[in-house]
Formats: structure tokens, sequence, C-alpha cells
């Protein structure tokens, strides 16, 4: 690959990430990372903000700067935040971060349906129908909103299913998800921590990442959503790109003084 990247990435500024930032950015060094994205939860959702709390954005904001300057010779940092549910908690997340472009790159991600249900955890038994379309109407508010610059782990709830799910009966929605992504410029994130858990896959599907080619979208982000050091496993990264090269998925695409570039992998 000509530029190694990932645009997914947790520290301990998560409240499920024990990874500290620094050792994080001197791992990526070693395994010849070029480009990586922090993006830390911030989720204003009532139950996570009480089991969870919310994350100090002015202590990360100095902390990645800090961080990026001091690497700069060496890797490229992005400054990035996953923001969860993004189109129903709008007002008040502007009102924690009076200026959006503050990030590099924001990654907009659904882990709670309308009722709270939690689509990212471990499961015992799969997910009643109504609530995976839910989840799939929810991404589609969420990429209504261009202020996101990907749409992240499409299709997560999958990832502690033996299998792919069927979800062809959702087509109309997710085509719909795809034409507004167009629309608003937003990329499609492959998310290969599926590599790490049941599904041994990545996330979406090759299937759905080939449908969203086909209808025409061009913009492609990897990311390894790893939360620990023992994830940050090089093998899991050559093997997501053998999955796509091995699916006639040439391309990765970066950010760049704001705007997209498809490089090749």
């Amino acid at each position: 690959m000509n530029k190694k990247i990932d645009y997914h990435i947790h520290t301990n500024f998560s409240s499920d990430s024990d990874l500290k930032p620094e050792e994080l950015i001197e791992n990526a060094i070693k395994q010849n990372f070029k480009e990586i994205v922090i993006t830390d939860h911030f989720d204003l959702n009532p139950v996570d903000q009480n089991q969870f709390g919310i994350l100090n954005l002015e202590k990360y904001i100095k902390t990645i700067d800090s961080l990026k300057e001091k690497f700069k010779d060496k890797i490229n940092i992005k400054k990035g935040i996953e923001i969860g549910e993004f189109h129903r908690y709008k007002s008040q997340i502007h009102n924690h971060i009076e200026d959006i472009k503050t990030f590099d790159i924001i990654i907009g991600s659904i882990h709670r349906t309308e009722d709270d249900t939690n689509m990212s955890v471990p499961i015992e038994k799969p997910f009643k129908e109504d609530t995976i379309k839910n989840y799939f109407q929810e991404n589609l508010k969420l990429v209504k909103n261009p202020e996101i610059d990907i749409l992240g782990h499409l299709g997560i709830y999958q990832r502690y299913y033996e299998e792919y799910h069927d979800n062809s009966k959702y087509d109309n929605i997710i085509n719909n998800i795809i034409n507004y992504m167009q629309l608003n410029n937003i990329a499609l994130e492959i998310n290969f921590s599926g590599l790490r858990k049941n599904i041994n896959n990545l996330i979406p599907s090759v299937s759905l990442i080939k449908k969203y080619l086909n209808k025409g979208g061009n913009l492609l982000t990897l990311g390894s959503d790893i939360h620990s050091l023992r994830e940050m496993d090089n093998n899991y990264y050559e093997r997501a790109i053998d999955i796509l090269k091995n699916n006639g998925i040439n391309f990765l695409s970066i950010k760049e003084n704001n705007r997209w570039k498809n490089i090749e992998i």
C-alpha cells in the first residue's frame, strides 16, 4: 500500500479504552503508519452520559494538538471525534462544540436505536427485525447531516453474529443512505474490528461496500476501531487490505486540506 492509514482509533479519552494516546502513536510509527485519526467517543445519549460521562473536550483537543506537533516529522496525526447519534442531539452537540471544524474528521455513528438498544455490544441472540430496521432508519437520518465526514461501521449489529445477516429487505433504506452520503460528501467506513469479533469479517460486508460503489459512491475510509494496545495487531490490517484487493476494491480515501482524495492500495 502506498500510504498506510487508520481513520478510526480510540484512546483512554474514551471510557471503553485503556490505550494511552502517546503509546498509540509510538506503536503506529513502529508499524509504519503514515497517517492516523484519533476519534474518541462523544456521546450525549442520556444512558451513555449516566454510565460513562462526557468526553473532556478541552483536555482532549489540547492533548491531540500537542501530540500532532510532537510527532509531526514521523506521522501525520489528525484530530477526529466519533459522535453517536448526531442527528438526535445536534443542538446539544453545538452547545458543547462551538466550532465543529475544530476537528479534522468527524465520524457519525449509530450505536443505539430510538429505544436505546445498544447495537454494538456482545449479544446472546440475534436482534429482532424491527430493531434492525430502526437501526438502518437511524443511519438514514444521520447521513442527512452534512456536518459528518464519515458514516461509521454501517451494520455494526452483525459484529457478534457468526455470519452476516440478510439485510436485503432493507434495500430501500440502504439505497437512500447511499444517496444521501453522496449528496453530502460522506465517506463509507470500512471498519475491520469485525476481524477481531465473531463475524471474522469486515463491517459493512463486502456486498454492501460493492452496492455503495455500484451506485456511484467513491469515498471509502479504513478504520480499525481499536480500543487497546493488544488489538493493534498488524495482521488484522493486512487481512483487511487483502479482503478489499481480492474483491477488486483498490483504493481508500483520505482527507487533505478539507478535501477528499483517493489513494491506491
